[in-house]
């Protein structure tokens, strides 16, 4: 078995990325590592007009509503975190902007992870057959193993329906 020691979390405060933390941590808490949570700011691409001295107030707008956004998203993150903070994990909160999957990947090498958790689905509520459009990409590009985590079944086992 490889020997994990730092996992790599995708957080986008969906239930399906707050299960792969649960998951996450407490895989690293049986394994003695560190976890990384990590939230990607999709930022969309400034389409101001090209008349020049007329553009500066329009992108000077957008890249303050770049560190607003970016600001909120890092208080988000640690509010997020520290539902996790009695597990005794260490957890690093990293906030990123640009297009998630390549945060990811930049990330995963930056940070040399062992493992990358990911709920099967997004925030945005988009399904495919199997897994959410970033998960899929990740699980085919990453540089290391990636660890897909479904939410828990509510089903009853037999076992649990009691017998009377």
């Amino acid at each position: 078995m490889t020997n994990i020691k730092k996992i790599l979390v995708g957080i986008d405060y969906s239930e399906y990325s707050r299960e792969a933390a649960r998951t996450a941590v407490a895989m690293a808490r049986s394994l003695n590592a560190e976890v990384i949570f990590l939230h990607v700011c999709e930022i969309p691409a400034f389409l101001g007009s090209s008349w020049g001295t007329y553009n500066r107030p329009l992108l000077s707008n957008f890249l303050s509503r770049q560190d607003e956004l970016m600001e909120g998203s890092g208080r988000e993150l640690s509010e997020f975190a520290r539902e996790f903070s009695d597990e005794g994990v260490d957890i690093t909160e990293r906030v990123e902007k640009g297009y998630p999957f390549m945060e990811t990947m930049r990330v995963a090498e930056e940070e040399c992870v062992d493992l990358i958790a990911l709920g099967t689905h997004g925030k945005s509520g988009m399904k495919q057959i199997l897994i959410g459009s970033v998960a899929e990409k990740i699980v085919r590009k990453a540089p290391c193993s990636v660890l897909v985590v479904k939410m828990p079944s509510l089903c009853v086992q037999e076992d649990d329906q009691g017998d009377e």
